[in-house]
Order: structure tokens, then sequence, then C-alpha cells
């Protein structure tokens, strides 16, 4: 439905009334307000005077109505008197007159002086109350023309723009105030980090259209926040509204232009990109939408262009700092790209501390953002917050001596950024060509043909029919208060503790929270697998009843005794238990000198330096002095969040191969800031047959540590390059609160992907890495990005449960508490997304999954097992506040398959890090035995090939850790084989 025009605002009218010069300008009265003070020019009489002084008393006490009739007097007899209708509208306004405060105003002759600002000033207060937007911005930036310097007006303009949510014009609306010393926190949330809303617009917006129906420029901040809220579809609608009726609005366009540069279909971006004004290219956001497009487009020195002439108009823009830094590697420029990554990351940081300190303005935060912003070279917002706190604390004695040292890295006319902070100036792009505006000639990847598996795929959850009774318990007490402890649940192993060929599963428990813990506290359970559709407790028998508050849980055999052993993360001391081949287990932990005294995450048993004996990798979350002691109340308006404490250094215990485990973490390479891990996986990544550990971390950019061990049996060496690979950030170079990782390949490529889940309102992250080992971030072609953005995401992994050669995924969810807005869910259903081929997913309706999809838990850990044989890739699930949950996989319509065992000889047993290339038909796939297995679990050693309707895998290819490689050629499908390394036959195994 088209819109109407807009009515005239009430002063408008009034204005045309009033002075008839006025009506030349068409389109807003504030072009030809007026006002001034002639009253000094020309003779007053003492009658006069004297009802003006009482006027002004009459206001002074708040006397609205009398003050009125004393300033009508006098304007009976001087109707332009301006310092009588000065009175009258102020006593207008204080009646809640605000439409005849504004005729006041009108009637005031414009000469440009102080009284012409003020009547500006209070026209653009009222119209903005009433809802004329649109006329507020006209008269206060009128009044800002004749005043500068004048502050109230300044500050009415940005508290508009901010409402508007049009940061980026706020910011520079700042800027004077700044260099005058007159800033306050908000001010400086706005330019800090823009993307932050300082309060909620809707309201705004409401009165705006209830105004003036007919104009949708207010409908900006709404579009701005759908964007943000991942209503993309609505934000489209939304802008295209504001352009048709407002076609100068850059800002409009230049979002627009950010969302249809990630659309599939490059024709509506290439229409509004021919749309634009020549104008346009002077606001930053057009070029990153340009540079996004040409990056979709494989037009990497384009891209580069367009990100680099984003950074020299807006050196803080995160994604373009990010993605240009992505781009340089792939040109092969990584000099260049690490100034440009390593901004991004400080960048993100600041985003989250911004964050923080709005919350809550302490000290200690605003101290820490001082510091991260004078290595971004921003020393005038550094000393902005520094004035901040001395206004509150004069005795600062910190803040002092930095405001004295950052006073002078800059001088009056610098901007927020110094040159020479700034990577874009250093290096000089210009000389890169700008896009080719054409179709590009994508072709379509490998997806499945029409007649290919496409039934229903199901589950059952059998945990209670096999004899799993477990329940985490994560000691919350139901007295209001709660601590972070319990929000992250426990953790789960699949191992096969008596090699009688069935997979067992292990759980860990919480109990009471530390550091109350008592000896009775429950312990961890081991559920044998007796090989008839049952389990079997045999906690006590083995040993291995652990009574800390158990998190993560991993398996792996580190003396290579041919029986895998266990590694329990715990929030305090964790434990490693020796299987000792005869169905029970020992604990060795104070002997080998591996407990620790940290909060353990996750963990990975795997040989990281090519010696052949497995290492232990584990990953800590937060730490701190006042850690164990924090409670916070549950129905506060913030809650217990981990930024509130200090990351927790991950740890290395390198075997020694003689019983004994070194702490070598110090000269690892893995020391590094931020962190908060929560999952981990450790793969082959490069092809350099070494183990790479990718680490999830919470609230900070994740890790990649490229394994640099020089040469077999050598210390670990490795290199933190997750924001150089791309694997650090989300696309838009935010560092979210990655807690899941999933293994696999998600289109096909033979190149590993990664998987990551995040926290609620944060869209969950496929990595899909490229030819030249770097990762893209694909989640949202790959239909994974809206699906998870509404979710809160833990435990997943990749499973091909229809075994048609396609890796699907299953995510666990939920809150990590009980939210504040009702609004918010706290239980959460659990994902599965089927794999269409060509890495594009769909997600699957819960009611044909089968019953346990249909409801919604608090899901934690995900481990991937065949817990029955049949071949057919089941799920173990943890929760917080349900059992756990056995779903087997009941799917009907099923492909064929291959499992196959794989048993390192020159390798280390567990051999971590095999590859095995499958050829079936016309079509390969790829696979990788991993460590880590993500959040807090650890799957079935073995690989579940699908090779969908062939009867014979034609070849498979196994390239060992060793480097040695093995081919087997017209195997029979729907078997499980042990693969031994260097044994010419494949052993079958019973099924």
């Amino acid at each position: 439905m088209k819109r109407k025009r807009p009515p005239a605002p009430v002063a408008t009218k009034i204005a045309a009334k009033t002075v008839s010069h006025r009506q030349r300008n068409a389109t807003l009265a504030v072009a030809t307000i007026a006002l001034s003070v002639t009253f000094l020019l020309v003779y007053i009489d003492p009658f006069s005077l004297l009802l003006l002084r009482r006027a002004e008393i009459a206001l002074d006490k708040g006397e609205y109505s009398n003050a009125q009739r004393l300033a009508d007097r006098i304007l009976e007899q001087d109707p332009f008197s301006s310092r009588a209708l000065l009175i009258a509208s102020s006593a207008a306004e204080g009646q809640q007159r605000f439409d005849q405060a504004m005729e006041y105003l009108e009637r005031i002759i414009d000469e440009g002086n102080e009284n012409t600002v003020t009547a500006l000033r209070r026209l653009g207060d009222y119209a903005s109350r009433l809802g004329y937007t649109a006329n507020a911005e006209a008269y206060l930036r009128r009044a800002l023309q004749y005043s500068p310097e004048d502050l109230a007006t300044r500050e009415s303009l940005i508290s508009l723009m901010v409402r508007y949510g049009r940061m980026w014009e706020a910011q520079e609306l700042i800027l004077p105030l700044m260099k005058q010393g007159q800033v306050d926190a908000n001010h400086l949330i706005v330019v800090s980090s823009p993307d932050i809303w300082l309060a909620d617009n809707s309201q705004f917006t409401s009165l705006s259209l209830a105004a003036v129906p007919d104009d949708p420029l207010p409908l900006l901040a709404d579009a701005s926040q759908a964007w943000r809220a991942n209503q993309w579809d609505r934000a489209e609608g939304l802008l295209r509204e504001i352009i048709t009726a407002h076609p100068e609005n850059i800002e409009a366009r230049a979002q627009l232009g950010r969302i249809l540069a990630e659309a599939s279909d490059p024709a509506p971006f290439l229409f509004w990109r021919k749309s634009l004004p020549e104008s346009a290219t002077e606001h930053p956001l057009i070029w990153f939408a340009w540079g996004r497009w040409a990056q979709q487009q494989n037009q990497l020195t384009a891209a580069a262009r367009c990100f680099w002439e984003t950074l020299v108009r807006q050196p803080n823009h995160t994604a373009a700092n990010y993605q240009l830094s992505q781009v340089l590697i792939g040109l092969g420029q990584t000099e260049q790209a690490k100034a440009f990554s390593g901004r991004a990351e400080k960048l993100a940081k600041l985003y989250l501390l911004i964050d923080g300190v709005k919350a809550d303005l302490s000290l200690e935060k605003i101290q820490a953002l001082i510091g991260l912003l004078e290595t971004l070279g921003r020393p005038r917002e550094a000393s902005g917050w520094c004035e901040v706190v001395l206004r509150e604390k004069p005795d600062t004695v910190w803040a002092s001596t930095a405001l004295h040292r950052l006073r002078k890295q800059y001088n009056p006319s610098s901007g927020f950024t110094l040159d020479s902070y700034n990577p874009a100036l250093q290096f000089d792009l210009s000389r890169y060509p700008l896009p080719r505006w054409e179709l590009g000639n994508a072709t379509d990847k490998d997806s499945k043909e029409e007649g290919e598996n496409t039934g229903l795929i199901q589950f059952e959850d059998l945990a209670s029919a096999a004899g799993i009774d477990f329940s985490y318990q994560n000691g919350a007490s139901n007295d209001g208060f709660e601590t972070l402890f319990e929000m992250n649940g426990g953790g789960v192993a699949i191992l096969d503790y008596d090699n009688d060929g069935w997979p067992d599963i292990y759980m860990t428990q919480g109990g009471q929270l530390p550091p109350m813990r008592e000896r009775s506290s429950p312990t961890n359970r081991l559920f044998r697998n007796l090989g008839n559709g049952t389990f079997q407790d045999m906690t006590t028998q083995s040993g291995l009843g652990d009574r800390g508050y158990g998190q993560g849980v991993t398996v792996g055999d580190f003396d290579n005794d041919g029986f895998p052993d266990l590694y329990i993360a715990n929030i305090g001391p964790n434990v490693l238990f020796h299987n000792n081949g005869d169905g029970t287990f020992s604990d060795v932990t104070t002997e080998m000198g591996v407990a620790g005294s940290d909060w353990t995450s996750s963990c990975l048993i795997a040989d990281l330096n090519g010696d052949t004996y497995p290492d232990l990798y584990v990953v800590n979350y937060i730490g701190g002095d006042d850690l164990l002691g924090a409670v916070c109340k549950k129905h506060a308006g913030r809650r217990c969040a981990p930024v509130d404490f200090p990351a927790a250094q991950d740890r290395i215990y390198l075997n020694l191969g003689n019983g004994r485990f070194d702490e070598v973490t110090d000269q690892s390479g893995i020391v590094a800031s931020g962190g908060r891990g929560l999952g981990i996986v450790a793969a082959d990544l490069d092809g350099s047959r070494r183990l790479s550990l990718y680490v999830a971390n919470d609230m900070s950019a994740n890790f990649l540590f490229t394994n640099q061990t020089p040469t077999p049996g050598a210390s670990p060496l490795f290199s933190e390059r997750g924001l150089l690979s791309g694997l650090g950030l989300s696309s838009q170079g935010i560092a979210q609160a990655g807690m899941g990782i999933a293994a696999g390949d998600a289109n096909g490529d033979g190149l590993l992907d990664l998987f990551v889940t995040n926290f609620y309102q944060e869209p969950n992250n496929l990595y899909v890495q490229q030819s030249d080992r770097l990762f893209q971030d694909r989640a949202r072609p790959a239909n994974l990005w809206d699906a998870g953005f509404a979710m809160l995401g833990w435990g997943t992994q990749f499973l091909d449960a229809d075994l048609d050669g396609y890796a699907d995924l299953i995510v666990a969810n939920g809150h990590v508490h009980d939210p504040v807005d009702p609004q918010v869910p706290y239980q959460m259903p659990p994902q599965f997304f089927r794999n269409l081929g060509s890495g594009q997913f769909l997600l699957q309706p819960a009611e044909t999954l089968g019953k346990y999809f249909q409801g919604k838990y608090l899901g934690r850990a995900v481990a991937r097992l065949d817990w029955n044989r049949d071949g057919l890739d089941d799920v173990c699930i943890m929760h917080l506040d349900s059992p756990v949950a056995l779903l087997t996989n009941q799917t009907k319509q099923r492909g064929n398959h291959l499992s196959l065992s794989l048993v390192g000889t020159a390798s280390d047993r567990d051999a971590i890090g095999t590859s095995v290339r499958a050829t079936f038909g016309q079509h390969t796939s790829v696979h990788q035995l991993i460590a880590g297995d993500g959040y807090q679990a650890s799957n079935q050693r073995q690989l579940n090939i699908g090779v969908g309707e062939s009867k014979v895998v034609n070849r498979i290819e196994i390239v060992w850790p060793s480097g040695k490689t093995q081919v087997f050629v017209n195997i029979p499908v729907d078997n499980a084989f042990l693969v031994i390394e260097g044994e010419e036959q494949l052993i079958s195994q019973p099924r």
C-alpha cells in the first residue's frame, strides 16, 4: 500500500500564516524560521519591561498560565518581541501545549543570533517530541549552522541521530564536543562502538509514524534493529520503502547494499549499485557492501580495494578490517594482512568491553577500555573516558596520569583515530581495480541427483529402554542465586573399554557446587554395552567413580597398550585414569603430573609432536581469585557473565613415553590472551600430517594453533593463526560465544570444514575450507545462519544419518540460565540439518525426526557413536534439566556403508589425523579421524562412511600420520573392518 504525502506539521502551518516571506520555502518550515533580539534595537516602554520581568518571575515559579498571560499582553503591543515570545513558548511548554509553544517560536524573526539559536533548538525539541522528526532534524541543523559551538543544540541533534539509528552521523557530531572536552559516557559509547544501541527506539518510531504516517524515514532505526535481529527480509522491505520516499538518504541505501551483497542472487545488488548517486561513495558502508559483493564473486583485488576505501573513511569498521585481512591473505600478502587482522581483533574486544561498560560503569572496566583505545590509536576517546572517571572520582591517580599522557598524543585538529594507527593509510591500495559489475559464472558443485535417498531421517531415544539412567546434577539451588559453574553441564565419552567390539558410554557428573563439595557427591558413571540392546552400570567395578565437579571428558590410549584411557575435566583438579586391561582403571593423575587446578571445560588426547606418544591438551575456561565465591542473583537485570573473570590459560602436557608427562605450555606457542575456551578439535587441517588445534572461545576470538613442530619427537610448537586463517571471528568481524565444534566435509570438496555453535541471537558459523587452506564463514549461503540465530547452541556433530554420502549436522540447544525476559526461551529444541549436497543444508521438521526432537531441553554435550552396530550413526546428548538421551538412528530409507576402525603402528596407536579417501561410483568422499570432538565430548573412534546405493567401494586410500599410504580396492559394502597400519589386508569385524 502506497503512503500518502505527509501533512505539514502544526508549526509549519502557523509559520506559513505568520510571515508571508516564509511561504517561498515549500518543504520545511524550518527553512523559514525566524528569531532575533530586535527588542534590543527598539524602544521598550517601562510598562512592557515591568510585564517582562513579572512574566519571567512567574515562569521561574512554575506559574505557567500567568507567565503566558503576561507575555501575551506584551505581544499585543509588540508581536515580534523575541523575549516575550521565548517566555510564552516556555510557559506553553510547561502546560504541555507543544503545538502552541512552537507557534510562538515561529513568530520570531530570523537574524541568526543567540535568540534564533535558542528558538530553533526548542523548535527541534518540540518537533521531536511531537513526532515530526524530519522537521526536528532540519531545525537543529539550522541552529547548529548558526552556532556550531552551542552544546545544547548539538546534544539534541546527537540524540535524534541515535534514535534514528544513524550512528555514523552521530559520531561526526560528537567529535567537536570531544575537542571541547564536553563528553559523557553515552557519547563515548556511541563513538567507540556505534553498533551498540543506547535505548529502545520503538517508541520513537511509533510516535514519528503517528505524526507523519506517510514519511517512512523514522523506520531507518527499525531497519537497523531488524538487521541486527537477523530479520533481513523485514529490514530490506523497510529500507526500500525509505529509499522510495527519500532517494537522497545514503544511509538507507548503504544499509540495503549491505544486505543485498550477502544474497545468493547478485542481480538485485547490481541494480542497487547502478542506482546510487555519485555522492554515495563518501559513505564507508557503501564501499563495504561493494567489497563483500566482490569477495563473493572471487574478485579478490577489487574486494581489497573496496575494503581499503571503507577503512580510509572509517578505520574502526571491524568487519572491513577483518575481511580485508582475509582477502590480502588470499592474495599472498600475509604481512599486510596481519596489520588489519590485529586491528580487527582489538576492535572485536572493544565491542565486548563497551557492552560491559554500558551495563556496569566500573573503574576496572573503564581502565581496561582506556588501555585498549590507546593501543588502537584513539587517544581522544581514551581521554574522554579518563574525564568521565575524574568527574566522579577526582582523586583517581591512574586516570589523572593517563589523561596527562594521552593529551600529548593528539592535537586540536586530530580526529578519532591517529593516522599513524590506521593501517589503511600505511598501505596504498588505490591502484587496485574496482569490481567488475557483471554476473559471475559460478557453477553448481555436486549435489543430490533425482532418485538419490531423500527418505525421512528418524531417531528414537532408547536410553531408558537400554538401561541408561543418568541425569547431570549441577547443584543449582532455589534460593534465588546462581553461579557460573552450574551452567555448562557434563561431558560424554564413547569408548570400548573392554575391547569387546561394543562401544560403551562414560558420563561426568556435577553435584554440589565448588568449593563446598563433599565426598558424598554423586559420581561419574560408566555404562557397559552388553551387545544385546542394553547397558550395565559398571562404575563401581571399573573404579571410574570420580567425584570431582565434572565437565568434559576425552578418550585416548596414552601408553599405546591397546586399551583406551580416560582423562576427565573438572572444575578443580582433573583426573587421568589408566585402563588396566582387565575391566578396571587406576587413577594415575598424581604420578603423571597432569592434574592442574583450573576450570577445565574440554580436553583431548592425541600425539601432538609426532613421536607416537599421545599428549594431553587441556582447554581451560575462566579463573580469577573471586571465581569460586562469585554468586549472582538469578533474576537480576545482568546475570553472571564469563567476561567478568579473566580467561584461564590452556595447558599442554607432553607425553615423555616413560610413564610421565611434562607440562610444556609456556614454550609450546599456545600462550595467548583472551581464551575462555569451551570446545576443541585436533585435526590435520593443512595436509602436513601434523595435528592443528582449533579452540572455540567464549566471547573472544577463536584460536587456531597450527602445528609448527620442526621434527617428529621435538617439543611441540604451535603458531596461533585463528584470525589469519579466517577462523577467529564471524563474517561480520565479531568475536562470538563459541561453544561446540563439529569437523567434517560439509560441501563434499575433500577438505575439512568446521561448524561452530554460538550464543542466543548470534549466528552459528560454518567455516568452509578453501583450496588455499583459508576458511570462509559460509553459514548464510549454507542455510545454517537463520536457524541458529534464535538458538543457543552447545554440542554438535557431523554424521551421515541416512548414509547417502553427505555429512548431516545435529545441534543441541538450550539457554545458559532462565532468562529474565519472558520472550527469550530457556529450554530449546534440538536441530537436525540434512545435507543437500553442494554445501547446502535443510532444517528437518521436528515431527518427522521423532518424539525427542519435538521436545525442548537444556541440551549440552553431544557425542557420536554406533551403539547397536547397525552401520547407522547414533547420538548421545547430555542435558541439564532431563536424563541423558541415547538417540538411536531408525532411518528406514538408508544407503550402504563402510565402517573402519584404525590402529596405528608407525603412528600412535589411536592414529588421530589419519585421512581416508573413499571412491564409490562417481563419488569421492574424504574422512578424517579426529580428537577433541567439540564441546566436552569424545566420539567413538570409528569412521562410518556412507556410500549411497553403491554396492562396492571401488577404492579407499588411507594416509597415516606417519606418512605411510595404503590403498584397498573393491571393498564390499555394509561391512566393518579393522585397518592396521602397514597390514596388507582389511580385518573383518562382526556386525
